[in-house]
């Protein structure tokens, strides 16, 4: 896929509660921008993406949100990649909001769908169950490539069946 080989720049998504492995799947080539709320919380993910080396786009669907999109087109028009988490920042859990597919749509780029299982976990009490990947385990990353005018509802069902596909490869409920 020529977007995971950083040949193409693309607009890549993943669920909150999945968030933890994914600066592993960077693409190489391009900066990648990721797309964080500006809440509290927000700020230590900040800190940690750019340890990462990546660059960081600050708003979401409840605040700063108008700003952040057109952050987020200028840095796909520039050829870079950009990380959003379409459920955040509250969710409810893999329940996609619509500012992705409206962006995929304006750019005319497709949308790189990214999860990932592990075969150890932790999942937390959160909103968002968010999944930690515990030692001595094996990571499963599932990739699905949804295409430029994709509806809300087709992109949230390929990020959900691909979420699934992971998950019972450890055959985790």
């Amino acid at each position: 896929m020529p977007y995971m080989k950083g040949e193409l720049p693309s607009l890549y998504a993943f669920w909150h509660g999945r968030l933890l492995l994914m600066p592993m799947l960077c693409p190489p080539k391009r900066q990648m921008h990721v797309l964080i709320s500006t809440h509290n919380d927000g700020e230590i993910i900040s800190l940690a993406m750019h340890n990462f080396g990546f660059k960081t786009i600050r708003g979401s669907s409840t605040r700063g949100g108008g700003g952040a999109a057109v952050r987020v087109v200028k840095a796909l028009q520039e050829g870079d990649n950009v990380s959003i988490t379409p459920d955040g920042p509250r969710g409810p859990a893999m329940k996609l909001q619509p500012g992705i597919a409206s962006i995929a749509e304006m750019v005319k780029m497709p949308v790189v769908c990214v999860t990932f299982s592990a075969s150890r976990h932790k999942r937390m009490h959160s909103w968002d169950r968010f999944m930690v990947a515990l030692p001595f385990g094996r990571i499963y990353y599932n990739i699905a490539l949804a295409p430029a005018n994709a509806t809300r509802e087709v992109l949230e069902n390929t990020m959900v069946r691909i979420t699934e596909e992971a998950d019972r490869q450890y055959a985790i409920v």
